[in-house]
C-alpha cells in the first residue's frame, strides 16, 4: 500500500528542511568567525613594528640610544589594527646580560598595566615613558604585551623596543 501524500504533509516536510536550513546556517555563520579567529595569529588583527625607536632627534640608527637612569624618553609606535576596542598594555625592561660563556636577559622593572582605545586602521603612537631610576648601567630593552579580545577570543602581540644603554649612578 502506498502513502498519499497530502498538502499538509509537503507543508510540514518543506517547513522542517526550512528550519533544518536555518539551524545549519545559523551554526556555521556563528562558528566560522570564531575558528577563524582562534587559528588566526594575533598579529593578523593587530600589529606593532619592532623594534620600536626611542625619539631623541637626530641620530645614526645603528648606533645604541644611551640613556639616563630616571630620563623621560618619547617611544614611537608604528601599528596596524584591522579591529576598534580596548587593549591591555603591559612592559618591562629587561637587562641584556653578556658573559664570555653565555648571553641572557633578566627583568628588571616593571611598568603599570595600561588600558588603550584601539581605532581600526594605521596609526603612530607617541608615549612617553620614564627609565627606571633603579637600573644599574648596561644593555637593556623594553619588551611589551598587547592584549585584547575578539569575539570572546584573547589574543597577544609581543613587541620589543631597539637595545639602549644605561648610565647610571646606582
Amino acid at each position: 500500500m502506498r502513502k498519499i501524500k497530502t498538502p499538509s504533509t509537503e507543508l510540514l516536510l518543506s517547513l522542517i528542511a526550512m528550519l533544518l536550513s536555518f539551524v545549519v546556517f545559523s551554526l556555521v555563520s556563528y562558528l566560522v568567525p570564531i575558528v577563524y579567529i582562534q587559528a588566526s595569529p594575533a598579529e593578523d588583527f593587530y600589529r606593532i613594528s619592532s623594534p620600536v625607536l626611542f625619539d631623541v632627534g637626530d641620530r645614526d640608527l645603528s648606533i645604541v640610544v644611551t640613556l639616563d637612569a630616571c630620563q623621560d624618553v618619547e617611544l614611537l609606535f608604528s601599528r596596524v589594527s584591522s579591529f576598534s576596542g580596548s587593549a591591555d598594555v603591559t612592559s618591562e625592561v629587561i637587562h641584556i646580560i653578556s658573559s664570555k660563556e653565555d648571553n641572557f636577559s633578566v627583568e628588571v622593572a616593571q611598568y603599570p598595566v595600561s588600558t588603550l582605545s584601539v581605532t581600526r586602521g594605521n596609526s603612530l603612537i607617541r608615549q612617553v615613558l620614564t627609565i627606571p631610576c633603579s637600573l644599574e648601567s648596561g644593555e637593556y630593552y623594553i619588551r611589551g604585551v598587547v592584549t585584547f579580545k575578539l569575539n570572546g577570543v584573547e589574543k597577544v602581540h609581543e613587541w620589543n623596543t631597539e637595545n639602549f644603554y644605561v648610565m647610571s649612578n646606582v
